[in-house]
């Protein structure tokens, strides 16, 4: 089918019994409102003049809607589903290490589907789309749901995606989106807590030990809030944690980066992992939500030093931050402090491609955790 085109003609012999000659005929397939091509369907027709007025006499009469009827509606709301063909794809354009896409941005995209596309976007044909329908949209996002300009970026990235594909299977012959360009967003401060700041919030949660746990975990490993919660019996090795995936939303899922890594762990933040597991359960942090530890350390940041948190960007994040700059001001090599949190380099970089550490290449990290340790705790 061309692109455009709003269904294709071809040809097919058939035997015909009388006089058992063969002939050729001309059958026709068009796009549904779904985006999927029609079974074939004979037009009885010879002639691919009289075939092609006979295929667009059956559209003009309303008896099938090809791609100028394609209604965004039906379009968007299976779009992300799970057996869609853009989320199969993606999933195949990947692999078990580096996923395609993962479950929480198909979750996040189907979620903007349900929430902001049905509510405030017509359910009118895809190809009678034009920018001014795509900034009045954007408007409601701003004026109506108030969400933040970066948010509002995302959910127009989704859209984007969504439309290119519709102009890719010809389903919609002129970009909606030309013009259109993404909202100016200001960066929000998120630096890292200081030293004194840390010991505080750690003195503070004297007394919730699984929560003050938690805290002294991610200030020492610069581990983020779901792999901390994804923390197992099986992961704390003798002087290392095999860390190798994350826990959101309910369930274990790959990490961020897609890539497993060994994080050294002092002998004292060992033993205290260990002595936190409550008795016959599998995660360290069993007793505490998804979300527990973040929350709680949020609303003591609005408690006790609400002036520094909106100055900052203080968050649960901002502990991941410390560890960084903590390392990194002992002396430690960056490329070894970036391997032990879990940054991203890019994978076409030597750095990503070749550098590979063993537990045994982060000994000085030890000494400097025992220290850091013994200052949060005591």
């Amino acid at each position: 089918m061309r692109r455009h085109q709003d269904f294709i003609l071809y040809q097919r012999s058939k035997t015909l019994r009388k006089s058992q000659k063969r002939k050729a005929f001309y059958y026709y397939q068009y796009r549904r409102s779904d985006g999927t091509l029609s079974n074939p369907h004979s037009t009885g027709c010879t002639s691919r003049t009289e075939a092609f007025q006979y295929v667009q006499s059956l559209i003009d009469s309303g008896e099938i809607q090809c791609n100028e009827k394609a209604m965004f509606r039906p379009y968007a709301s299976n779009f992300f589903k799970e057996d869609s063909t853009w989320v199969r794809d993606r999933r195949a354009l990947g692999t078990e290490k580096r996923p395609g896409i993962g479950d929480i941005q198909v979750r996040k995209y189907q979620g903007f589907v349900n929430h902001y596309f049905l509510k405030y976007i017509q359910n009118k044909p895809l190809n009678s789309f034009c920018p001014t329908d795509i900034k009045e949209f954007r408007q409601n996002l701003l004026d109506r749901e108030r969400l933040a300009r970066k948010t509002i970026n995302d959910v127009m990235s989704c859209l984007r995606i969504m439309f290119a594909t519709a102009i890719d299977d010809g389903l919609v012959a002129r970009n909606p989106f030309r013009g259109v360009k993404p909202l100016l967003t200001e960066p929000k401060p998120r630096d890292a807590f200081s030293l004194e700041e840390v010991m505080q919030i750690v003195d503070y949660f004297r007394g919730n030990e699984p929560v003050r746990t938690f805290i002294i975990v991610a200030a020492c490993t610069g581990m983020r809030l779901a792999e901390v919660n994804s923390l197992r019996n099986a992961n704390i090795m003798d002087s290392y944690i095999d860390l190798r995936d994350q826990y959101r939303g309910g369930k274990l899922l790959p990490l961020k980066t897609r890539e497993a890594r060994k994080i050294p762990i002092c002998s004292e933040l060992r033993e205290r992992l260990l002595g936190t597991i409550p008795a016959g359960k599998e995660f360290v942090f069993d007793s505490l939500a998804d979300n527990r530890a973040s929350d709680m350390l949020r609303d003591m940041l609005m408690q006790t030093m609400p002036e520094q948190r909106k100055a900052h960007g203080y968050c649960f994040h901002s502990l991941r931050h410390f560890a960084n700059t903590y390392y990194l001001s002992k002396g430690v090599a960056p490329i070894k402090v970036a391997s032990v949190l879990g940054h991203s380099t890019g994978v076409s970089s030597v750095q990503e491609r070749y550098t590979n550490f063993t537990v045994n290449d982060y000994l000085e990290f030890y000494g400097l955790q025992s220290e850091l340790f013994h200052f949060l705790t005591n």
